[in-house]
């Protein structure tokens, strides 16, 4: 796991919404992964914005007034903090989450400390729907603040991912009263997916940061996900099978292996985030097997993009990431 340390920028901008008024405050260092995600049987999930390649800043966020956090322990009585991760963002399968990692921007802990635990819920309307599992509970005393490491949660019942491949975890935090919790956020307006940090209020109802404070960001809960490999979006008429991209995040080079099976002509073309073709390598015919193409991405900016692999009856998208 390559890590580069990092410094949190202190911003002091204040706003007032109807229901929710926040500050965005508090220095913080710590670590970004240079990393999307590691190509293993067990892997750490973590959004873009925890990577180099976006570039975001990475802060804490308290409440003004009540000595709290939005993304914690709060005079809201919030009491949970959740991330939705999708599979297919990282050309994975179906999987299991054994366990997960919380990144804590700061806390406060009581004479007599309760505890803290994730849980992971299956998606409904966008939302957090039903509870899949719950982690063993991990003491306010051992939650980590250094900023250097995070803080782990075993799932002793692994929580199977829904067939859709969507899946939330989410952070409950503890009620005993004097304990204090917050967890790391991207900036608002930086982030991997729109809309993908939610939490749930003291009423048990759930809303997401976008239409309750209004932030859009990712919280630092990252997943561990046991599971089989995937290979993107593909139509089975396409004939392709088998792909494979590397390095992902690429530089300036990305090398396509894949498998035909039959004999026909290929197009890569590449779209940006907003759906915009940015590439377009022509077609290129090869002969039924295996075979390696190598693309030139020198001249893409860093981002998200989509490649699609076009044959004659069919295609095979692939979501990649540059990093010059």
């Amino acid at each position: 796991m390559k890590k580069i340390t990092f410094s949190i920028l202190m911003l002091l901008s204040f706003a007032s919404f109807a229901q929710r008024s926040i500050p965005v405050a508090n220095m913080f260092s710590g670590t970004k992964f240079t990393n999307h995600h590691y190509r293993s049987i067990s892997d750490t999930l973590y959004p873009l914005s925890y990577t180099t390649a976006l570039g975001c800043t990475l802060t804490v966020y308290s409440v003004v007034g009540d000595s709290g956090y939005v993304v914690g322990t709060n005079g809201y009585g919030d009491k949970e903090k959740a991330q939705r991760y999708d599979l297919s963002s990282y050309q994975l399968l179906e999987g299991s989450v054994t366990g997960a990692y919380i990144w804590a921007g700061g806390k406060r802990v009581s004479a007599t400390p309760g505890n803290v635990v994730l849980k992971v819920y299956s998606v409904t309307a966008n939302a957090p729907g039903s509870v899949i599992s719950t982690s063993d509970p991990v003491s306010m005393d051992n939650v980590d603040t250094s900023g250097s490491n995070f803080t782990y949660f075993n799932f002793a019942s692994p929580a199977t991912i829904p067939s859709s491949g969507s899946f939330f975890v989410s952070m409950v935090m503890s009620q005993v009263d004097g304990d204090t919790i917050s967890l790391v956020s991207s900036q608002d307006g930086c982030f991997e997916n729109s809309g993908y940090a939610w939490e749930k209020w003291n009423d048990n109802s759930w809303h997401s940061f976008l239409s309750a404070w209004p932030l859009d960001f990712d919280i630092a809960i990252f997943p561990i996900v046991n599971h089989q490999f995937g290979s993107g979006i593909n139509d089975v008429n396409s004939g392709i099978a088998g792909v494979n991209i590397f390095p992902n995040p690429a530089s300036d080079n990305l090398t396509l292996n894949f498998i035909l099976s039959k004999t026909t002509s290929v197009n890569c073309k590449i779209f940006n985030a907003a759906g915009k073709e940015v590439m377009n390598t022509g077609n290129e015919n090869f002969n039924k097997g295996i075979h390696n193409k190598v693309i030139d991405l020198s001249s893409l900016n860093n981002g998200v993009y989509m490649l699609s692999m076009e044959t004659l009856t069919g295609k095979s998208i692939q979501k990649i990431v540059v990093m010059h």
